[in-house]
Order: C-alpha cells, then structure tokens, then sequence
C-alpha cells in the first residue's frame, strides 16, 4: 500500500461515521479536485448569477411578451420551436407555472452513494398568493423539512421523526422564520418559483427540442458548476457543510404541454460530497406539475396527499 493510500485509508476510518450522517444529510435535498477553471468562474461569477434566475434575467418580459402574441394567434407547437431557442420553452412555461393561482408538483425520486441510498418525496403547494413545501428523505437517515409563506413570512419546521416515506411527525415550533430575500439567500430557493437552477444563456452547455405526442419535450444538459450555485446553497445548509457539493452533471428532461405548461421534469444528476474526502453520488428525481382549479395547504398536523 502506497502511502497516499495509507493516509487516505486512515483519513476514512477516522471520518466515516461523521461522514455517513452528513454525506446522506445531503441526500435529503435532492441532488473531487475541480478544474481551476470552473473555480474562477464560481469565484468571479457567482454573485451576479446567483441572483440571475428565471425571475429576474432583464429579457424576461420581451420573452413571454413574443409568446403572449404567438399564444393569442393559435400557432401550433412547432411555431414554438422555431421562434423559440429549448431552454426559453422552459423559461416560458416557468413563467407560465407562476402565474398560475393554483398549482402542485409531486417530486419522487432516489440518490444513490457508495454507502447508502435515500428515497426522496417532496410536494409544493402555491394557492391564492400562499406557498407550501414538504420534502421527506427516508433510508439510512430519516428527515424532513416543511416550508410556509403568507405575504413575505415565510416559517420553517424540522420533523421530529417519519412514520413512513411519505408522512412524518413535526417539531410544533418555528425553527426559522425569513422573509423572501433572506429566505433564498440562505437556502438558494423561492418558494414562488421552486426552480432550484440557474437557467439563462450562460448556463446551457447543451439543449435540444422536439414535439412527441403532441406535447413538447425539452433535453437541456446545464453547465454544472454555474448552474448548481443556488441548488448549492441550498444543500449546504440542510446538511450544514463547511462547503457546497461540487456537481459534474446536470442533465434535465422536461415534457411541456403545446401551449407551455410544464408537466414534468426528470433530472439526473451526479455530485460530489466534501468531506474529507469525496463521496461521488447520483440521483435521479421526477416532479410532475398538476393545475387545479382547487387546492388547500395542509396543516402542520395534516399529511401530504402523494398519491
């Protein structure tokens, strides 16, 4: 045994346990040396794309304004790819998804990691101007996490145990509580656009667009490193990692409607967890976008409907 070997062998057993709980920690939000490259860009870049998401590129308007018309004018689907680029059908329909008054997506999914795989359920509820989200993570580790905004108060809760995949038992007082800045300056997240990735020209390393059965599907390939600069504020503060997780891959599918409402998304995705050393780790997470006429946020006392 060499004694880089040695050295990273006695690194682990010294780590492992503290490791585990914070590697699968990570797994909840569902998600080594990086090029110099990529850590110039996070350096350089991260402050202006941070905060340069779906809601606030300066071309948003003119984007769903040219829709609004080509909409208004009945024009079919494979209008929409040819005036469009794939990754604005995306922007569009999230733009779409927010004007909406009434909407859920149901997210399942699992991560898998060299010691251990989680399975991830997660809904969110906006009704009437007020945001709900519940993600619950069950494996070797067993959290979840609920989020509720009324106005700009936005209360966070912690599970005190889950009973089962898809429910659990929570912690009555408020952890946290935020307003909106803050709220996505800490976990990289709105709860209006529950979109966790940076998504604008710069952060496109591949995208394609096609209609199949009368709906659209978009395959975007996002630059890891600039895409994930919110996703990874997120993950670090829920597993609270001296560091965010470094990405490789983000691969998205998503399947819009004709006029460009946005029905599914499935991700793939690969990162690595610091910790000492680096926990490769993949997941795979599907959310489905309903639109209803109806829909109530649940009481802290009240299960989530994931059926």
């Amino acid at each position: 045994m060499t004694l880089k070997k040695l050295e990273l062998c006695c690194m682990e057993t010294k780590v492992k346990k503290t490791s585990i709980l914070l590697i699968v920690s990570t797994l909840v939000v569902v998600g080594s040396g990086a090029l110099l490259g990529l850590i110039l860009g996070r350096k350089f870049f991260a402050q202006d794309l941070s905060n340069w998401n779906v809601e606030v590129d300066e071309k948003d308007d003119e984007l769903y304004e040219k829709f609004i018309k080509l909409n208004n004018s009945k024009v079919n689907s494979a209008k929409y790819l040819s005036e469009f680029r794939p990754y604005q059908l995306v922007k569009i329909g999230l733009m779409n998804f927010d004007k909406a008054s009434n909407a859920q997506i149901t997210t399942t999914g699992t991560v898998n990691a060299s010691i251990a795989n989680q399975t991830i359920n997660s809904k969110y509820i906006k009704t009437n101007n007020s945001y709900f989200s519940e993600s619950l993570s069950s494996g070797l580790m067993k959290i979840g996490w609920r989020f509720y905004q009324t106005d700009d108060e936005i209360k966070v809760y912690k599970s005190s145990k889950l009973k089962n995949t898809e429910s659990a038992e929570w912690i009555s007082e408020v952890k946290e509580t935020y307003n909106s800045d803050t709220f996505k300056e800490t976990w990289g997240k709105s709860m209006k656009i529950p979109f966790i990735y940076t998504l604008n020209y710069l952060t496109i390393d591949k995208e394609s667009s096609k209609i199949e059965n009368e709906n659209i599907i978009v395959n975007l390939s996002l630059k890891p490193d600039l895409s994930t600069i919110n996703y990874g504020k997120q993950m670090k503060k829920t597993s609270d990692l001296s560091d965010v997780p470094t990405f490789s891959l983000v691969n998205l599918k998503l399947t819009l409607s004709s006029n460009l409402t946005i029905l599914k998304n499935d991700i793939y995705e690969e990162y690595g967890v610091p910790y000492g050393f680096t926990v490769q780790t993949k997941g795979t997470i599907t959310e489905n976008y309903t639109y209803l006429e109806n829909i109530s946020i649940p009481s802290l006392s009240e299960d989530v409907e994931y059926k």
